[in-house]
């Protein structure tokens, strides 16, 4: 379950960039024309409890508890200052060729999610990156993970 902010993690086939591809064996899958899809998302909380974040875990969505799991492990301990202001921004998928190369032929393949933090100052503080697994589930990865 997603609250209204992270329903923007829901694939939409009709953004733009994103088509319907036949590949030769007649499969139909999505292909998107770039690397990424920027997704309409900004959510402002404070460390180091991300209240926002775990009223709307608590109410139920999934992404918000991951996130605000993840930010805890990376911001909570390298944080000093109390009541800071965070804003979490660029949400986007990436995307990348197959392994075979055969761009003509094959659907490249969604790899990566990933949401940056900011400070009140606009400074980037960190990016989290989620490996998106089969069966469209999110799976938390390391900082260094690359597709």
């Amino acid at each position: 379950m997603f609250c209204e902010k992270c329903k923007v993690l829901v694939l939409d086939d009709q953004l733009p960039g994103i088509y319907e591809k036949t590949l030769s064996n007649g499969q139909v899958v999505l292909d998107y024309t770039k690397g990424f899809l920027e997704l309409d998302y900004e959510y402002q909380d404070t460390l180091p409890d991300l209240p926002e974040l775990k009223l709307s875990a608590q109410d139920g969505c999934g992404f918000c508890r991951l996130l605000r799991t993840k930010l805890r492990e990376e911001l909570v301990p390298k944080t000093r200052t109390l009541n800071q202001i965070i804003y979490l921004t660029n949400l986007q998928y990436s995307w990348k060729p197959p392994s075979n190369n055969h761009l003509s032929i094959y659907a490249w393949e969604l790899c990566l999610l990933e949401v940056s933090a900011r400070n009140a100052e606009g400074i980037l503080i960190t990016t989290l990156y989620f490996d998106v697994a089969h069966g469209g589930k999110l799976k938390l990865s390391s900082k260094d993970l690359f597709c």
